[in-house]
């Protein structure tokens, strides 16, 4: 149900209380005492002139027990009710307690019956020849109830039965676009997390680039020729204020890729080591060849130089093209 057709159903059943309001303004004279069963739904307040007028507990509550009710309206009518007013939604009432339908017809002198109420008149009955008469109308009138009863009873468990349908197709839906926002808002946050770490190693790499080139400046000699383990960054080649090459490369001094193994990688350098190239540079992003290559992390500690090592590189100087021999491990 949308929110215009919850207006709407508002706007039908405030018209019809009112409705019910105004027939029984003119069908109970001023003055009169009245007890109204009706769960709190007429608006009472503007139905002040037609007498003092007290409410059954009824609000949302009951069943009640039958004793109890039966005693409630024993002391209601002692207490100078005139007349007893079942409203929409309440006529339930007089179809669920049976005795209370028949107390009221043997104490009350007349019963209306109209479109959402039954009213009966509790006033003194005025001394009637023909019992015969009065208990046949007494019996169409106790018919007329039952029926006014069943039918407000089918409107309301109809009404009912929407209104449960309406929330259920309502709950499937919010529980759909509360699952796929959930679904949104996860990927969003992956989305933002691998930003920020995009834009973190940015950062950090536009401040390693001044430092590294600022240290190889001072530590490596006029001749050194320098090799990266790159991966692929050609800008790291020019740190050292000259031509460097890749490590690992190819013939032509492209980058390689990663070495296949340790006996790869050891031979590697020995042949770039006689090709003229001094010095090895492993930025602190590659720190994971030591782990993943560990032989040739032993051979570079026991057959090369290390220059030095911190949080941004490890650089070493390359041993004469003769002892850095896989051999010797």
């Amino acid at each position: 149900m949308t929110q215009e057709d919850s207006f709407r159903v508002t706007l039908d059943r405030d018209a019809r209380s009112e409705q019910i309001v105004q027939e029984l303004k003119g069908l109970i004279p001023e003055g009169g005492k009245i007890l109204l069963v009706d769960e709190l739904h007429l608006p009472c307040e503007s139905w002040t002139a037609a007498g003092a007028i007290v409410r059954f507990d009824s609000g949302w509550g009951g069943p009640f027990p039958e004793a109890s009710v039966l005693s409630q309206l024993e002391r209601f009518h002692r207490s100078g009710v005139q007349f007893v007013v079942f409203a929409w939604p309440a006529l339930w009432w007089l179809r669920h307690y049976a005795a209370l339908g028949k107390r009221l017809h043997a104490i009350s002198q007349d019963l209306k019956v109209g479109d959402g109420y039954a009213l009966f008149d509790l006033r003194a009955k005025p001394e009637a020849a023909g019992v015969a008469q009065s208990t046949e109308a007494s019996g169409r009138q106790s018919e007329a109830v039952r029926q006014a009863a069943q039918r407000e009873l089918e409107r309301v468990r109809t009404q009912f039965q929407e209104k449960l349908a309406s929330l259920e197709s309502s709950h499937r839906q919010t529980l759909t676009l509360a699952r796929q926002n959930v679904a949104r808002l996860q990927e969003e946050n992956r989305a933002l997390v691998r930003e920020r770490k995009r834009w973190e190693d940015t950062v950090a790499y536009a401040q390693w680039q001044p430092r590294m080139a600022a240290f190889l400046h001072h530590q490596l000699p006029p001749t050194a020729n320098l090799l990266v383990v790159s991966q692929g960054d050609t800008a790291l080649l020019h740190l050292s204020g000259r031509p460097g090459g890749h490590f690992p490369q190819m013939p032509d001094g492209a980058h390689a890729g990663a070495p296949a193994d340790n006996a790869e990688a050891i031979a590697h350098l020995a042949e770039l080591r006689k090709r003229g190239f001094t010095h090895l540079l492993l930025p602190s992003w590659t720190d994971w060849w030591f782990e993943h290559y560990q032989e040739f992390g032993r051979h570079l500690n026991q057959q090369h130089h290390l220059v030095g090592r911190n949080s941004d590189f490890s650089l070493y100087e390359l041993s004469p093209a003769g002892s850095s021999n896989p051999a010797a491990l």
